[in-house]
């Protein structure tokens, strides 16, 4: 798996803080490879199977453009978030200029010392970079019992949905369940797919499903549906965000509209920046999958700012993708295409002995005889046997013989054959 990140660089810091509009430029993608490391696996309470899952990111030099160390320019969003509790704060300060690595690894400005603020989590804000207790458990869940698709404790508000809460295993789907409900923990909410259509990998039928920018709520980001009140994480422990981030479709390719009076820069492209996820339905496995993602962030209008525009304002866009890894491949051959390979090969065999049966069958009557005789022949024939008289030879119907030549030499011989 690989996570690609592309951070949106503000080129003109200083006219935007004065009321211009924001012009942007894409730095990247920075590459990593990704690893979802799973632990503590228990069950739960009505068939539910819960485990740890940790992310870990490597950055990988040779898939990269870009140097981990370049410079450019972003929102504060730790400053935004908590700007109404700084006495001395400057407007200068709402745009800071960071490295693409410490923007990854650590968003929180340094120079504040009062500790973020949690508070109420608002629906519409979150952020990947929230800050987690020692103790604190980012748990996912998978139905033990397939009997139903949806999680134990949640009310599935769509029809016909496959609700999950990791991405890469699940419970197996019907085939009627044309939605496809993912939880995402790292994001503290979920995202909607809708059935796309059916596909072939490695010769066994997937179903591909593809983000809805609709139904998620993406084309109208200020009144978004996105985070739906069914959906929320399952574990005792808060996933509260704390920065006042907004989630989109990279590039604000699904709502133009709103962008484009208040960001130059983009370009949206839905070929590039739309998701899908492909699923095995049999088994529930993902055979490949691509999510991408873009943070916004959300600034209202405040004293602090008072010449900048209000609105949402890209920062970053992130595509996650994967594929199978060996074990799972070998897995479904065993499982789907194994079976399936040796139906097909004993239907052909059984074919090929039948044929040739057939074959020889054919052969010997135009061999060895044709029409079997009747009832009626073989009694004409047993009635024709019976009658006749053995006792007495009918000489005609006896063959001429010819007289053996030491006979013809005796004297009176045409004489005696006469006789």
């Amino acid at each position: 798996m690989y996570r690609a990140v592309k951070i949106f660089n503000i080129t003109n810091a200083e006219d935007f803080v004065l009321g211009s509009k924001m012009a942007v430029k894409e730095i990247g993608p920075v590459t990593y490879e990704m690893e979802w490391h799973k632990s503590k696996f228990f069950w739960k309470d009505e068939g539910i199977l819960s485990y740890r899952r940790d992310t870990v990111l490597k950055f990988v030099p040779e898939l990269n453009w870009v140097d981990e160390n370049e410079e450019f320019y972003t929102l504060n969003s730790t400053l935004i978030q908590n700007a109404d509790n700084l006495n001395d704060f400057k407007e200068n300060q709402l745009i800071i200029k960071t490295t693409i690595k410490q923007y990854m690894q650590d968003t929180v400005d340094k120079s504040l010392n009062l500790p973020v603020s949690r508070g109420d989590c608002p629906k519409e804000e979150f952020t990947i970079h929230y800050k987690r207790e020692e103790g604190n458990e980012n748990l996912n869940f998978i139905q033990g019992s397939y009997a139903n698709a949806t999680s134990a404790n949640e009310t599935n508000e769509i029809s016909n949905a496959a609700t999950r809460n990791s991405l890469d295993i699940g419970p197996p789907m019907d085939k009627k369940e044309v939605r496809f409900k993912y939880l995402e923990p790292d994001l503290c909410q979920c995202m909607v797919f809708i059935q796309a259509d059916f596909v072939e990998v490695d010769g066994v039928k997937n179903i591909r499903f593809e983000v809805a920018p609709v139904v998620n709520g993406f084309n109208e980001l200020d009144r978004s549906e996105f985070f739906q009140k069914s959906c929320r994480m399952l574990s005792n422990n808060g996933c509260c965000p704390t920065f006042p981030v907004v989630l989109s479709l990279p590039h604000f390719y699904s709502s133009p509209d709103i962008s484009n009076s208040l960001v130059s820069g983009l370009h949206p492209n839905e070929s590039i920046h739309n998701s899908f996820i492909v699923v095995e339905p049999t088994t529930g496995l993902t055979t490949s999958f691509v999510m991408r993602y873009q943070f916004n962030v959300k600034l209202a209008p405040s004293k602090n700012w008072g010449h900048v525009r209000a609105g949402t304002y890209p920062l970053y866009w992130v595509e996650d993708s994967g594929t199978p890894s060996e074990e799972t491949n070998w897995y479904l051959f065993f499982f789907l295409k194994l079976p399936s390979f040796v139906l097909y090969c004993m239907v052909v065999w059984i074919s090929i002995y039948v044929c040739i049966g057939v074959l020889v069958y054919n052969f010997a009557e135009y061999c060895y005889g044709g029409s079997s005789p009747t009832m009626e022949e073989i009694e004409s024939l047993i009635e024709s046997t019976e009658s006749r008289d053995y006792r007495s030879i009918n000489e005609s119907e006896l063959p001429e013989k010819e007289s053996p030549p030491l006979l013809k030499a005796f004297p009176g011989y045409s004489r005696y054959v006469e006789t």
